[in-house]
């Protein structure tokens, strides 16, 4: 009866935390869904697997959609043994996104009931942390599997704090398990950014056992935590081995190539470019909407409203200048590419975590201001080009992510903690009273300080333009622009100033009352509707869609129904998308698609070819039709190409060039209906049959089978992307070597006769990780049955 007492009020707030979620994404409640843009894209690549499962009821770990064919490892997969997918599902039961709202909700207020945090706080701080603009703007946009990793770093960060603080089994099956989860999430720059967090906690309480003389036991917590860490990872092995076997192969991978389309060398990276890395780098100023949320105007695809100046400009001159000039007038002025929103922490909770940073406990304070200051230090990228440059050459995988911004996650999470402990202190009765008010009266001066500066420097010192403004040369537009900018931040300079002095009166009532339920309460619907309040301009119910909409999430088009009459296999090219867009591959067998880690040789494929329309290359690809704008001359936009070479084609000569470069140089300059080229050593010229027949008998994404019929020895070259680690080729149910040709293609020496010729794949990885899942969770279940018998053994026999 008393542990259920204990576990009562926290179900309670698990309850609140259900109808918040299910409140702020309230569409759902009428059986809609939320239309995410990358969610969109993300549907028209999984269709074939999609399809896949329920014709065949298996897992095809291929597609040959999108980009000649690339494994679903990074797109979809359904692995066996997966008992952490299983777990998932329980945590997620509500529907999609208020499922990883309420991850990040409860995560972030187990964590602090963990660390022995009374529930109010705790409560405050999951608010803040869990309605923290990027937190919802990345749902917004369909940043799934981000989303779920930072939602599970809570419960990492609990585990952690376990084994340090000596409740070490709770805290291995714990950190197990949460690891785990994070890692499953399967976005690894969010677990890159934990792992940098909880080396900054690791240096701050290796510091203190040294100076404290409880090294050995440090030493112990650490190991216990690399086991978690172990199993954790052997959980997760098919999906890890997965990826790391596919990166080699992937645009994430090294290149096989040293030049490029142009000729010009392509430089040694051990990671990805510079460039790349650092594109979307956070403004040193910029971070300032961290309190003042639209200090440098808010999203690039905000708009100004009709009161503006410039509306009252458009309205003066002719319509269609007027719909230019407001289509790429923008109130964003900072120099990022694409800002959804600004990353908005809120007024309230930067107020609670000053009054924290404070009077908090030093070793506390050390880790969660480090975690801060590198977090914002880290996410300027190319404006602090030394520190990048030297995290990237030295700091093991910095160069393996991009968008450096991204991990501000560690403040948007070490704030609303430091927040939690500044409600706390107020509420510590061991500090003096007057060293509280002192305190508040300080942190109320030092953002007011911060919001007063912010005016001046409106008033002259800030440009309120960009590096790269279109109508720099055009006073008469950017003069009302930078008024509406600056009327912009003046606006956002009041909101803040009104939360701060809310938040300053209410904790000063704190001081003074012992109703403390009632005050607490305040600050909660206070963080709630400072926070809210502004998400609601980036994400709301207008994202909603019914679910018709989301499973056909790309209309069909006149041009499509034509082509979807051929039933041969062949490919479509969509020259408008390019490879950035999945709409052609959610109706047809695609050359294009998107994702962030296609095939690198497919890559280098289109550069130096298909984006110049080069029709010998498209010939080759099996480029049957090409969708283009209709016209005049064609209704529908169809052009049928009649000189596609077809699945497969057999050649007079195979021809060996010396290197990738010069493989995929000579692809211009030969009969590649005749000539195919290889790095690998053999050459050889075919004796022409005119009877030999191959054609296409029976295909799935996994599995293409093929009859050949000759008199003399063949070699045929199949348009197919060729993927060494999984992909195996057997003739007569016999396996034989196939090679990789034309720098992305199979090939495949036949002898004469009939043939059956069949290509499978069955990639040996997922079973080698298979094995190890199961000897993993094995593994953690007999530790954590002994962890149990442990401690109910030593509970009876102290009873007795």
């Amino acid at each position: 009866m008393q542990t259920l007492k204990n576990v009562f009020p926290h179900l309670l707030v698990g309850v609140l935390f259900i109808g918040l979620s299910l409140a702020y994404f309230y569409p759902l409640l009428s059986q809609k869904v939320i239309q995410q843009s990358d969610i969109t894209q993300f549907k028209g690549m999984q269709r074939q697997i999609v399809e896949h499962r329920a014709e065949f009821d298996e897992e095809p770990y291929w597609i040959d959609n999108a980009f000649l064919g690339m494994p679903t490892y990074q797109i979809t997969s359904n692995y066996p043994a997966d008992i952490l997918g299983w777990l998932d599902h329980i945590i997620r039961f509500l529907p999609r996104p208020a499922d990883y709202l309420f991850v990040y909700l409860f995560g972030f207020y187990l964590f602090m009931i963990s660390l022995k945090t009374p529930i109010f706080p705790s409560l405050i701080g999951a608010l803040a942390f869990g309605f923290s603009t990027y937190m919802i703007i990345i749902l917004g946009v369909g940043h799934n599997t981000k989303a779920l990793a930072i939602g599970y770093i809570p419960l990492v960060l609990a585990g952690v704090f376990m084994v340090l603080k000596k409740r070490r089994r709770l805290g291995f099956i714990l950190s197990t398990l949460a690891l785990g989860l994070q890692i499953h999430a399967n976005h690894y720059q969010m677990t890159y950014y934990m792992f940098v967090l909880i080396l900054v906690i690791g240096i701050v309480y290796a510091r203190d056992a040294y100076v404290t003389k409880t090294m050995k036991s440090f030493l112990h917590s650490i190991g216990i935590l690399f086991g978690a860490l172990i199993l954790a990872l052997s959980l997760n092995a098919t999906g890890l081995l997965a990826t790391k076997e596919y990166t080699s192969f992937s645009t994430r991978g090294p290149s096989s190539l040293s030049i490029t389309p142009n000729d010009t060398p392509i430089p040694i990276e051990k990671g990805l470019p510079y460039d790349y890395i650092t594109e979307y780098s956070y403004g040193i100023i910029e971070s300032l909407n961290l309190f003042i949320p639209r200090f440098m105007g808010g999203a690039n695809s905000d708009v100004f409203d009709e009161k503006s100046s410039l509306f009252s400009l458009l309205r003066t001159i002719d319509p269609e200048t007027a719909q230019q000039i407001y289509r790429y007038a923008t109130p964003y002025w900072g120099d990022q590419p694409i800002v959804a929103a600004p990353a908005y922490v809120g007024a309230v909770v930067m107020f609670l975590a000053l009054i924290g940073f404070i009077l908090m406990q030093p070793k506390q304070r050390h880790w969660l201001l480090a975690g801060t200051l590198v977090s914002l230090v880290l996410s300027w990228g190319k404006n602090v080009e030394t520190i990048t440059v030297f995290l990237i050459d030295y700091f093991p995988l910095y160069n393996k992510f991009r968008a450096v911004s991204s991990i501000q996650i560690i403040l948007e999470l070490c704030l609303p903690i430091a927040a939690v402990y500044g409600i706390v202190a107020l509420l510590n009765n061991s500090i003096s009273k007057q060293k509280k008010q002192k305190t508040l009266i300080y942190a109320l001066g030092s953002l007011l300080g911060v919001i007063g500066l912010t005016v001046l420097s409106a008033h002259g010192l800030l440009s309120f333009t960009s590096s790269n403004e279109i109508f720099i040369s055009y006073p008469e537009i950017m003069t009302p622009i930078i008024e509406d900018r600056k009327s912009i931040l003046l606006q956002d300079c009041l909101r803040t100033f009104l939360f701060v002095s809310v938040t300053f009166l209410l904790c000063n009532v704190l001081l003074s009352t012992s109703k403390n339920y009632m005050v607490l309460g305040g600050l909660a619907f206070l963080t709630l509707i400072d926070l809210w309040s502004f998400d609601r301009n980036y994400v709301n119910s207008d994202q909603f869609v019914s679910k018709i909409q989301l499973h056909r999430p790309f209309s069909i088009t006149q041009a499509d129904r034509a082509i979807l009459q051929d039933t041969t296999r062949y490919r479509v090219f969509e020259p408008s998308l390019g490879v950035s867009h999945a709409r052609t591959a959610f109706f047809h067998q695609a050359i294009g698609g998107y994702h962030g880690a296609k095939m690198s040789r497919f890559q280098d494929l289109y550069d130096f070819y298909i984006a110049k329309n080069n029709r010998q290359i498209i010939n080759m690809l099996n480029v049957k039709y090409i969708i283009q704008p209709p016209t005049d001359d064609n209704a529908l936009g169809v052009v049928k190409n009649p000189n596609a070479f077809g699945d497969v084609w057999l050649i007079e000569q195979l021809k060996q060039v010396e290197n990738a470069n010069i493989e995929i140089k000579n692809l211009e300059k030969i009969d590649l209906k005749k000539i195919a080229l290889t790095t690998q050593k053999r050459s050889k010229t075919y004796e022409i049959d005119t009877t030999a027949q191959i054609s296409l008998s029976s295909n799935k994404a996994n599995e293409l089978i093929y009859s050949f019929k000759s008199t003399t020895p063949q070699y045929a070259v199949f348009s197919e992307m060729y993927y060494p680690d999984g992909w195996k080729a057997y003739i007569n149910n016999q396996l034989v070597e196939h090679d990789r040709v034309n720098y992305t293609l199979r090939g495949l020496e036949i002898p004469s006769g009939d043939h059956r010729i069949r290509f499978a794949f069955e990639p040996h990885i997922i079973q080698t990780g298979t094995r190890i899942q199961i000897g993993g969770g094995i593994i953690f279940f007999v530790v954590v049955l002994m962890i149990l018998y442990v401690h109910f053994f030593k509970k009876s026999t102290t009873v007795e």
